[in-house]
């Protein structure tokens, strides 16, 4: 069975594409890696944001791995609004929940986070 984590970027200075993380951003970035220390990981996805690949920058140097910057995790691309109208949201669900508030903590159910997906 493969696990699927779906990670919220980091504290940032701003929503701009080209925001960078803050200093408590960079720390977060950091204890992520951490989490994943003794956990697999095989690939990652990362939205082009700045903000988006800074997070996952310790995680993919700590593991070997290469980040792949997919378009389609962009915030401004995705949006339920559109999903919604256009009637596409069963065959995107898991890009929907890319923007729900997944922490290094014990996480809140919120938004599409609980969603299961096959």
């Amino acid at each position: 069975m493969k696990t699927l984590y779906i990670v919220r970027h980091a504290k940032a200075e701003g929503q701009p594409f080209e925001s960078r993380l803050t200093e408590e951003g960079r720390r977060q970035a950091v204890e992520l890696a951490g989490f994943f220390k003794d956990r697999p990981v095989d690939f990652i996805y990362s939205s082009p944001f700045i903000r988006a690949l800074e997070t996952v920058g310790p995680l993919a140097e700590s593991k070997g791995l290469d980040v792949s910057a997919d378009s389609r995790l962009g915030e401004r691309v995705l949006s339920s609004l559109y999903f919604l109208m256009t009637g596409r949201l069963s065959s995107c669900r898991a890009l929907m929940i890319s923007d729900c508030a997944l922490k290094t903590e014990k996480p809140r159910k919120r938004g599409w986070q609980g969603l299961h997906l096959s």
